[in-house]
């Protein structure tokens, strides 16, 4: 007998051994069949929520706005949030301790769709009317968490701004208050007030004085003039009031001297106190800029509140399901009839194969014998 693989002889004993496969396609179908019924039916509701930046911009061809959307998977299916629902909604039973993470695992779905900004909340439980208030209870809760964390940024966006409002008007009026003090304390209006009348003094002493020099010049004119004559007695008289006019001269000169220290002294305190009035009034106009710009920002974050951030809107509450989504009897089906009738092709090749085998072996020894 050859070793060779007979196809015709294949399917012969395949033929012959349909009941085989019949009988293994009919168990498979009751088993699946009777746990798929007698398996507790779940139905899955879902709502859905869209996730938007704020203000209408569109930020969805931003990688990093995508990416960020993703931390909305961690807040919807939070320990604490499905906790809430859970007691809410009665899941737990306490007769069969189960622990959380596991019942979540078993009700709770969350998920974004590929290349979308939706975020979609999947409940699945025994009664479909329970499965669908739980996914709006969950939806709703998620975007009440969502604008009160947006509130919250909002708040400490304002009270940040109003703290550095409350310091720049400390500012200010630490200014304001060194301003009028150095007003007060160090005029300045009175001071060039003096200043201006010294300095009309001097130009009079000074008028005062070229006219004396004139004098003098006029009376050494006369006096050269009376020393070439015989008249001691006007020569006399003229070096009289030359000694006169020269000791007016130095007395105009003292006094103008004397004035350019006093105008001097309160020049150099002038231009002290105008430099200092400079300074506080740079402090001052700097801390008016500051306050204004800390009220400009009070009143930015004010009328940007709610405008920032990532807003949830549910835009899907979902129906009641009217169908359970699990078990999935047809599919059970199809794949325990899948199961079986490829178990059952391998179980005959095998039984073939060892069954050409043992034939080939008796034949053996016949041969051998023969010879």
């Amino acid at each position: 007998m050859s070793g060779s693989f007979d196809g015709y002889q294949y399917l012969d004993y395949l033929r012959s051994r349909w009941r085989f496969a019949a009988v293994a396609c009919g168990v498979a179908l009751a088993l699946s069949l009777g746990v798929s019924l007698l398996r507790t039916k779940k139905y899955s509701a879902a709502a859905r929520l869209v996730m938007e930046p704020a203000a209408g911009t569109d930020l969805r061809a931003n990688p990093i706005y995508m990416e960020s959307l993703r931390t909305f998977l961690l807040f919807a299916s939070s320990d604490r949030l499905f906790l809430d629902a859970a007691d809410r909604f009665g899941l737990r039973d306490p007769r069969k301790p189960q622990p959380l993470a596991q019942l979540k695992r078993s009700v709770l779905a969350v998920d974004i769709p590929r290349d979308t900004n939706v975020l979609e909340i999947t409940a699945s439980l025994p009664d479909p009317r329970k499965a669908h208030a739980l996914a709006d209870y969950l939806a709703e809760r998620v975007v009440e968490l969502n604008a009160a964390a947006v509130r919250q940024d909002d708040q400490e966006r304002i009270a940040a701004a109003e703290r550095q409002l409350a310091d720049a008007r400390t500012r200010l009026d630490q200014a304001e208050s060194a301003w009028s003090r150095v007003v007060t304390t160090e005029p300045i209006e009175d001071l060039t007030e003096d200043i201006a009348g010294l300095q009309q003094l001097r130009a009079g002493l000074q008028e005062e004085s070229a006219a004396a020099d004139l004098q003098i010049a006029q009376g050494e004119d006369r006096e050269k003039a009376l020393m070439s004559g015989a008249r001691p007695g006007e020569l006399e008289e003229v070096r009289g009031e030359l000694r006169s006019a020269r000791a007016g001269a130095a007395a105009l000169q003292k006094q103008i001297h004397n004035l350019d220290t006093a105008l001097s002294a309160k020049q150099l305190l002038l231009n002290r106190r105008t430099t200092l009035r400079e300074k506080y009034a740079e402090e001052r106009k700097a801390a008016q800029t500051l306050y204004e710009s800390m009220e400009g920002h009070v009143a930015e974050a004010e009328a940007t509140a709610g405008t920032r951030g990532v807003h949830l809107r549910i835009i899907d509450p979902g129906i009641v399901p009217d169908r359970p989504s699990s078990p999935n009897v047809t599919l059970n089906v199809v794949i325990a009839l899948l199961a079986a009738a490829v178990l059952s092709f391998l179980c005959l090749t095998l039984a073939f194969n060892y069954r050409i085998g043992r034939a080939v072996s008796r034949s053996i020894p016949s041969h051998m014998g023969g010879q």
